[in-house]
C-alpha cells in the first residue's frame, strides 16, 4: 500500500468499577485503510482491555494490572513490558510492592495475589470475601489493608498469610485506601465517603465533607498533607490529616480516577477523556497536560521527571519531562498494524490504530514506539528517505517527520470527515520540492507539490473508496479500492481513467514494477495482472481464496503478497509462480515491504509483525515490539 523508592503512602488501588465505561459507537463506520472492509456496529475492531493501576519501584523497576488477570511488568522504564502469568482471569485492580522481589496485587472476587519473587510466581492467598477489592497498601511486609464492595475493609499482620475483616461501619463502595504509616490510614469512596483511623484499622471514624463529593482515590504524603481526587473534576486537599478539607480548581468537570504526589508541591492526576493535570503548589492550581485522548485509570511517579500512566484499550504512556510530554509504550493488548514502510534493510517504521507509530533499526527485530500526539487510526505510511516520512489516517490526518520519527507534526489535509488509507511521495529529500499523493473515502484523493504543506483535492470521478495507491513518477500512478475499481492518470492526476477490475472485487493494493508490467490484489483470493499499463487486467491463479490486502515487488522479479489467516505468497520469477511461505500464524496480515529482495516485513491484526532477512524462507517473530 506504498512505494518505494521506600514504603508509598499512596493508594495503590483501582475504580474498574466505577468507570461505567465511555461507549464508543460505531455504527455502520466502513473500516478500509488496513486492507479491508469490515462493518462494526456497537463494539470497535480495536482492543478494549482495560490497564487499571500502575506502579513503579524506581525508573526502571514497575508493573501494571488490568482485566483478565493481566499482570505486565518492566525493567527498562517500559521500553519492554513483559506478561507475568497470574494464574486468575479476574479483573486486576491494585498492585504494591515493596522491593524488587515481594509484592502484592489484589481484584475481583475477594483475589489477592503475593510474590516472593518479583513476579515470576504468584500466589492466592485466602481473603475471606468474595467482594471486588479495589485497592491496597501496605506500610512494610508484614501489615497491610485492601478495600472494596460494599464496605469491605481486610487487613493483615503477616504479609497476607491471614486476612481478618475490620468493621467499617457501611455497605458503601470503598474506592481507595492510604496509610503513612501501621496506625495512620484513609480511606474514600462513594458520596463523598471518607474514613478514618488512628488505631491501625480498630476503629475508623467518618470525616463528613460538606458535600457528597464522590470520590475514587485518596493519597498521603504525611500524616498532614493528603489528596483525594473524583467525579465531575472534584480535587481536595488537606494540611491537617483530614480534619478539614479544602477543594482546589481543577480546571475541569471531567471525572478524576487517580492521584499521585511527590512532594508537598507537586502531583499529577488523571481521568477520562485523555485528562492529565499538573500541580506545582499542592493541588490549589492545576494545569492540563496533554496526554492524548485514552481514559486514564492510575497514574504514578518516581521522581519530577519520569512518571506513567495507564488507561483504557491497553493504553501505556511515559514522560520523560515532568508531564510536558508523553510517549506510547508497550502494551499487551496489541494493536491492529495497517501499514509497513522500510528506508533500507535495517530502518523500518509500522502504524496501526490508536495513533501507534512503531519504529526499527534492526530489520524488524525490535520495534520501539514513536510519540504522535494523536489517537486516531493510522493507515498508511511513506518515507521517502530515512529522515522524511509521512502517515495518514483518519479523519483526515496526516503527519509528517523529518527526523526520521522521533517528531511528528500534523499537516492540514483540508478534511476532517474522509479517511486517508495510502500515501506515496516521489522524489527524495534532494528532488525538491517533492510530490505526493493520497487516497481514501469516497473516492478521496489528494495532492501535494511541497512536501505535504499544502494539499489540494483532484478529481478522480468515483465515490468508491480507494484503498490502495501506487505512484510511479510526477505523472503516472494508480488507485485501486472498493467495487473492483482501478484508476490511471498519465498528467500528475490533472485527469483520472477508470479502469475496472473484470469481476468487480474488492481490491486492496496495486503495484507496478514498470510503465506497462503490474499487478493488484483484493477479495477472494483476487490477484489480477496487467502488461499493457493497466488497459487488460488477468486474474492469475495463486491458490487461495482468502482476501488479499497488499503487493509489494523491490524489483521485477521477486514480489511478495499478504492477506487474511497468515497468507504470504512469493514469486521469483516476475509472477509467472506464486508459493505459499509459512508465516506460522492465522491472523490477518495487511501490508508487507521488502526493501530488497531479502530483507522483508509483514503488520496485521493483534499487533502482529513477521520480518525476514532470507527472502521469506523465514518469517521471524520480533523479540521486541513496544506498543
Amino acid at each position: 500500500m506504498r512505494g518505494s523508592s521506600g514504603v508509598p503512602a499512596g493508594t495503590t488501588g483501582g475504580v474498574r468499577f466505577v468507570v461505567l465505561f465511555v461507549s464508543l459507537i460505531c455504527f455502520g463506520v466502513f473500516v478500509t485503510g488496513c486492507g479491508l472492509w469490515r462493518e462494526t456496529a456497537a463494539t470497535p475492531p480495536w482492543p478494549q482491555e482495560d490497564l487499571d493501576r500502575v506502579f513503579f519501584l524506581n525508573p526502571h523497576q514497575g508493573w501494571i494490572v488490568g482485566k483478565g488477570g493481566l499482570i505486565l511488568h518492566t525493567e527498562d522504564g517500559g521500553e519492554n513490558w513483559a506478561a507475568q502469568a497470574s494464574g486468575v482471569p479476574n479483573g486486576l485492580g491494585g498492585v504494591q510492592f515493596l522491593d524488587p522481589l515481594q509484592g502484592w496485587v489484589i481484584g475481583d472476587d475477594g483475589t489477592i495475589l503475593r510474590t516472593f519473587d518479583g513476579g515470576s510466581h504468584w500466589g492466592l492467598q485466602h481473603a475471606g470475601t468474595s467482594a471486588h477489592l479495589f485497592s491496597l497498601c501496605f506500610v512494610d511486609s508484614k501489615r497491610g489493608w485492601v478495600v472494596g464492595r460494599d464496605g469491605t475493609i481486610l487487613h493483615t499482620e503477616d504479609g497476607g498469610e491471614h486476612w481478618r475483616p475490620q468493621a467499617s461501619g457501611t455497605q458503601s463502595y470503598l474506592y481507595s485506601v492510604s496509610f503513612v504509616n501501621a496506625d495512620r490510614g484513609w480511606i474514600v469512596g462513594r458520596d463523598g465517603l471518607i474514613l478514618y483511623t488512628r488505631d491501625g484499622g480498630e476503629t475508623w471514624e467518618n470525616q463528613v465533607l460538606p458535600e457528597g463529593y464522590w470520590l475514587y482515590e485518596v493519597f498521603f504524603l504525611n500524616e498532614r498533607q493528603g489528596w483525594a481526587v473524583g467525579k465531575d473534576g472534584v480535587v481536595l486537599s488537606t494540611l491537617d490529616g483530614g480534619h478539614e478539607w479544602r477543594r482546589g480548581n481543577s480546571g475541569t468537570t471531567r471525572s478524576l480516577y487517580s492521584v499521585h504526589f511527590l512532594d508537598e508541591k507537586n502531583g499529577w492526576a488523571v481521568g477520562v477523556a485523555g485528562t492529565v493535570l499538573h500541580t506545582a503548589d499542592g493541588g490549589e492550581r492545576w494545569e492540563s497536560q496533554y496526554g492524548g485522548k485514552a481514559n486514564w485509570l492510575g497514574v504514578y511517579f518516581t521522581d519530577p521527571q519520569n512518571g506513567w500512566i495507564v488507561g483504557r484499550g491497553g493504553t501505556i504512556r511515559h514522560t520523560a519531562n515532568g508531564g510536558d510530554s508523553w510517549v506510547a509504550q508497550s502494551r499487551e493488548v496489541k494493536a491492529w498494524l495497517c501499514g509497513v514502510h522500510f528506508a533500507d534493510a535495517q530502518s523500518g517504521w509500522a502504524v496501526g490504530d490508536s495513533g501507534v507509530i512503531l519504529h526499527t533499526t534492526d530489520g524488524g527485530v525490535r520495534w520501539t514506539a514513536q510519540p504522535v500526539e494523536t489517537m486516531r487510526w493510522l493507515c498508511g505510511i511513506d518515507f521517502t528517505d530515512a529522515q522524511n516520512g509521512w502517515v495518514v489516517g483518519g479523519f483526515g490526518a496526516i503527519w509528517h517527520t523529518t527526523d526520521g520519527g522521533r517528531h511528528w507534526r500534523p499537516q492540514a489535509s483540508g478534511t476532517s470527515e474522509d479517511w486517508i488509507y495510502d500515501v506515496q511521495f516521489v522524489g527524495s529529500s534532494i528532488d525538491l520540492p517533492l510530490q505526493g499523493w493520497a487516497v481514501g473515502r469516497n473516492g478521496l484523493i489528494l495532492h501535494t507539490r511541497d512536501g505535504g504543506e499544502t494539499w489540494e483535492r483532484q478529481e478522480g470521478g468515483t465515490k468508491d473508496w480507494l484503498d490502495g495507491l501506487f505512484v510511479q513518477d510526477r505523472l503516472r500512478g494508480w488507485a485501486v479500492g472498493r467495487g473492483g475499481v482501478i484508476l490511471m492518470t498519465e498528467d500528475g492526476g490533472k485527469t483520472w481513467q477508470t479502469q475496472r477490475a473484470p469481476d468487480g472485487k474488492w481490491l486492496g493494493d496495486i503495484h507496478f514494477v514498470d510503465p506497462r508490467n503490474g499487478w493488484t490484489v483484493g477479495s477472494d483470493g483476487v490477484v489480477l495482472h496487467t502488461l499493457d499499463g493497466g488497459t487488460t487486467w488477468k486474474r492469475e491463479t495463486v491458490g487461495t481464496t482468502e482476501k488479499l490486502g497488499d503487493v509489494y515487488f523491490p524489483d521485477a522479479r521477486h514480489g511478495w503478497i499478504v492477506g487474511d489467516r497468515g497468507v504470504i505468497l512469493a514469486t521469483e520469477d516476475g509472477g509467472k509462480r506464486w508459493r505459499s511461505q509459512p508465516s506460522d500464524t492465522t491472523n490477518d496480515f495487511y501490508s508487507v515491504y521488502f526493501s530488497d529482495a531479502e530483507h522483508g516485513a509483514a503488520v496485521g491484526t493483534g499487533g502482529l509483525i513477521r520480518y525476514t532477512q532470507d527472502g521469506g524462507d523465514h518469517w521471524l517473530t520480533p523479540k521486541a515490539a513496544g506498543f
